[in-house]
């Protein structure tokens, strides 16, 4: 196949949550154009092909793809659509046209959209946000349908073994500060938002509540917990059915305390989670976790077979032309440059993004420099 262009977009089925204004609009615009400005300028170094941007409303007919599925335009339609596998054939057309002749390069692809691609032979790469994001940056996770680039970025991952001191700073610094004046109970419930693609099962949106009667061992012993915390995730002040279980409701500690700050606490056993990142990070503060519906993505793994499904964990590499000449080599013309590999700050994308996931950045920073004092 001959590649004319390389395209970024992202989920552009997803609307907003509000029905408000009218018509819904979509919520991934700006996610879009950040990872377009990201890597805009090396792709087209490293390739001479042009860098598009297609998304809701440019490019992309939304609101045709839902009519044609006699789907509505809102974020429950979008939960149902996410992953279906049961679309008209004229909505796979219409996907197939738009993104014909490109490499597609994705930020948060739904499901839907790269099943219809690999479909019809379209190569993707689709990045996100890397779970573990504690460390002196957040990474960024990628993932593939082509098995050579999916070789290629075996070469460039990151092993997080170099990275774990960060994550040993991070806990230093809460264990030096007083502790939060909270109940000292072995187990933490971690919320998650309410409608997000990581809960979605069979097309709904779930929380804990769903999960808690499907494990045998957690429905016995969760009428005998006398106290437990909750901690709600930090944009959505949501109760994520933890007052669902049976639980008495005194005995469930509610509190907005710093994940991190929790997570360093020596008195804190386990971690009971949906699908957080919460639940991949913990291991790096020795915690248990028990997965109600297993971590959201699949990671690259020592020793582990991969697929479509794993990301590899990237950082400066995606701002560094060799980086792409190199995963694209043998699909379209590319050409060799010979350039440093970018050095960037510490927080670089946690700045670039403006998420710091509860990452205290002020409080290391200032941290760092009284240890050095």
């Amino acid at each position: 196949m001959k590649y004319n262009r390389i395209i970024v977009t992202g989920d552009i089925l997803r609307p907003t949550e509000s029905m408000m204004p009218v018509p819904v609009v979509s919520s991934q615009k700006g996610n879009i154009r950040w990872l377009h400005a990201l890597i805009r300028r090396t792709l087209s170094r490293a390739t001479g092909l042009p860098v598009e941007v297609i998304q809701w409303g440019d490019g992309f007919d939304t609101e045709n793809f839902y009519a044609l599925n006699n789907e509505e335009v809102s974020i429950d339609g979008w939960g149902r659509l996410y992953d279906c596998k049961d679309l008209s054939a004229d909505s796979v057309f219409q996907v197939a046209k738009v993104f014909q002749d490109s490499l597609v390069i994705g930020f948060e692809l739904p499901n839907t959209i790269k099943n219809i691609l690999s479909h019809v032979g379209i190569i993707w790469l689709d990045f996100t946000v890397h779970p573990i994001r504690c460390l002196d940056d957040l990474f960024l996770g990628c993932a593939t349908n082509h098995e050579g680039i999916r070789r290629a970025l075996m070469n460039y991952e990151h092993s997080f073994a170099q990275h774990e001191p960060n994550a040993d700073l991070l806990q230093a610094m809460y264990l030096r500060e007083p502790w939060p004046k909270l109940p000292r109970v072995d187990t933490l419930f971690v919320g998650q938002v309410e409608r997000d693609s990581s809960v979605l099962l069979d097309g709904k949106f779930s929380n804990i509540a769903t999960y808690i009667p499907k494990n045998p061992d957690l429905a016995r012993d969760v009428s005998k917990w006398r106290d437990i915390l909750f901690k709600p995730h930090p944009v959505q002040q949501y109760d994520f059915g933890i007052f669902d279980i049976d639980i008495p409701f005194r005995y469930i500690n509610v509190t907005n305390s710093n994940i991190y700050q929790l997570l360093s606490m020596p008195w804190l056993k386990q971690i009971i989670t949906v699908s957080s990142s919460v639940g991949v990070e913990a291991k790096l503060f020795g915690k248990e976790v028990t997965w109600l519906k297993g971590p959201f993505k699949k990671l690259s793994a020592r020793g582990a077979s991969n697929d479509d499904e794993t990301y590899f964990a990237l950082r400066e590499e995606i701002l560094w032309a060799p980086f792409w000449a190199d995963l694209l080599e043998g699909l379209v013309p590319v050409q060799k440059i010979s350039s440093p590999r970018p050095l960037i700050p510490a927080n670089a994308f946690r700045l670039s993004l403006n998420q710091a996931w509860g990452y205290p950045m002020a409080q290391m920073a200032a941290s760092q420099q009284s240890g050095n004092g």
